[in-house]
């Protein structure tokens, strides 16, 4: 592996934290307004 391999893949996992991060906030969000609209 070289370094640009390296940082690629350090950057891309950063991304996918953030992503997943951010996915799961908006999804606990959509739940959280789903159950108060039911409610």
């Amino acid at each position: 592996m070289n370094s640009l391999t390296v940082a690629a893949t350090a950057n891309l996992s950063g991304f996918r934290a953030k992503w997943l991060d951010f996915y799961g906030q908006t999804s606990l969000e959509l739940h959280h307004e789903k159950s108060v609209y039911l409610h």
